[in-house]
């Protein structure tokens, strides 16, 4: 019973390894996005804490080997990550003030190296403690199998079920109960202390996020942490990072919300044709909108998350029809192999949080969307502008300065929206077609944009985004900086 005890130790030991790399992911990705620095602070946590702990658990088996010992190592991973569950958020918000690169390795290091490494250590305890029976390499080599084993399951579990099912949060606490389990079960048997079993239950009282709105929906999705909630009478669709990451705003009988959505409205009528193209449909906040103030409109809209389109149509109210074609995919890809050519693309592209995917903003991605623009075509780019800075906006505007004749720009109070015409034109003529008296609700919005709306102007050391370089996560952060400092950039 002792032997197979161990053996269940080990393989739930080697599972939870990859699950909480697969978790720290999650975790990171709505701070610091999904940059290399991320994935190197990720692998090259995991790989440190894991050679410390083949050390450290060779010298305390030759010094104590006890199964007691190995039990007490899984137990002390899972009150770590108890802990996690109540620290992360501070903790990120603390490490977020470090910049791109520092930032998550201290937070993956803090969070996840202590009980990686405990994790690591049984490995090599167990060679020490099985190998009394059977000879050191047929011991090594069944023990490090088995762990690895428990690594497949855990990384197959963990990403294909566990977070869709019950999120990250849910899932971590899932692992923290699958590591008490045979902890408690050994330390039980060998110290009849039934106290120990008193974790597993604390664990399943840990609260969630308390908000005083009405959380109509909440879940996770191999993208996406997807929350609905309801505030007054506005629902908002909520992605990962809650502080950043509104990604549409619906209102009962009411298309226009007072927010930046509503100036994507102006470019079927700069383009003077209403096929658009919606890259980023989210809830569907645009996409309801074109219907409204265009009848007639043909919509195509693209969104990576198949249940952020199911929660557009349950709670966003977002019909199906013949006027709008929904595909579920990424957006760069769609482009290249679209053969439909569109009067408007708006492309509204970020990863669930402040940070905008790379390869969406280069040269590359623009030359794509420029070819699937009708002669007279207009695209309409949301760029992050927290406070006014516009220094993502120049890089972005000096890129597509490199493939459209034209480009604009519409300062926001936290964006930029840059209008990209497949055809020279000058400011005032782009003006001179915001006539909007054939739609009453767009009166207001179209005299705004008429008034604010200017020629883009990159900086000479704006230099272009390219697909071979395009740093945007290290931009993200730098203006993100700027804002605490209250340093400040632009306006």
């Amino acid at each position: 019973m002792q032997r197979w005890l161990l053996l269940v130790s080990l393989f739930v030991a080697g599972a939870a390894v990859m699950a909480l790399e697969l978790l720290g992911l999650r975790f990171l990705a709505p701070r610091f996005g999904t940059s290399t620095y991320v994935w190197g602070s990720l692998l090259g946590t995991v790989m440190a804490a894991l050679a410390l702990g083949y050390l450290l658990g060779g010298w305390i088996a030759d010094r104590r080997p006890q199964p007691i010992v190995v039990h007490g190592a899984l137990a002390t991973a899972a009150v770590y990550l108890m802990l996690v569950l109540f620290v992360a958020p501070p903790l990120l918000d603390l490490f977020e003030q470090l910049g791109p690169a520092l930032g998550p390795l201290g937070a993956t290091i803090v969070l996840f190296g202590p009980p990686l490494l405990v994790l690591g250590a049984v490995s090599p305890f167990l060679v020490k403690l099985l190998s009394r029976e059977d000879g050191v390499g047929t011991t090594a080599g069944r023990v490090f199998a088995l762990s690895t084993a428990g690594a497949l399951a855990g990384t197959f579990v963990t990403a294909f079920s566990l977070i869709p099912w019950i999120g990250s949060r849910g899932t971590l606490r899932l692992w923290i109960v699958a590591l008490l389990l045979p902890s408690v079960a050994g330390l039980v048997a060998r110290t009849r202390v039934f106290l120990c079993l008193l974790p597993v239950g604390m664990v399943l009282l840990i609260p969630d996020r308390v908000t005083d709105a009405v959380v109509l929906y909440r879940g996770e999705s191999a993208y996406n942490t997807v929350l609905v909630e309801e505030r007054a009478g506005t629902r908002r669709l909520l992605l990962n990072d809650e502080r950043f990451g509104v990604h549409s705003v619906g209102r009962r009988d009411q298309v226009l919300t007072g927010l930046y959505y509503d100036a994507f409205y102006v470019a079927p009528i700069l383009a003077g044709g209403k096929d658009v193209l919606i890259l980023g449909m989210a809830g569907g906040t645009t996409a309801k909108g074109y219907r409204r103030l265009f009848p007639g409109a043909r919509l195509t809209a693209v969104e990576i998350d198949p249940l952020v389109v199911e929660v557009a149509r349950k709670y966003f109210g977002l019909d199906a029809g013949p006027d709008l074609e929904v595909h579920i995919g990424d957006a760069r890809p769609f482009l290249a192999g679209a053969t439909s050519r569109f009067d408007v693309i708006e492309a509204d592209l970020f990863a669930g949080g402040v940070y905008a995917p790379f390869y969406v903003v280069t040269q590359e991605f623009f030359e794509l969307a420029r070819r699937r623009l009708r002669p007279n075509g207009v695209i309409v780019v949301n760029v992050l502008a927290l406070g006014g800075d516009d220094s993502i906006a120049r890089r972005m505007t000096a890129t597509m300065a490199t493939v459209f004749p034209s480009v604009f720009e519409l300062p926001l109070r936290n964006q930029r929206l840059l209008f990209g015409l497949s055809q020279p034109v000058g400011v005032e003529a782009l003006r001179a077609r915001l006539d909007c008296h054939a739609i009453a609700d767009l009166r207001e919005v179209c005299q705004s944009v008429r008034v604010r709306l200017r020629a883009g102007t990159p900086g000479p050391g704006d230099s272009v985004l390219t697909d071979d370089r395009a740093p945007i996560e290290q931009l993200t952060d730098q203006m993100m900086k700027r804002q605490w400092s209250g340093e400040g950039s632009g306006e």
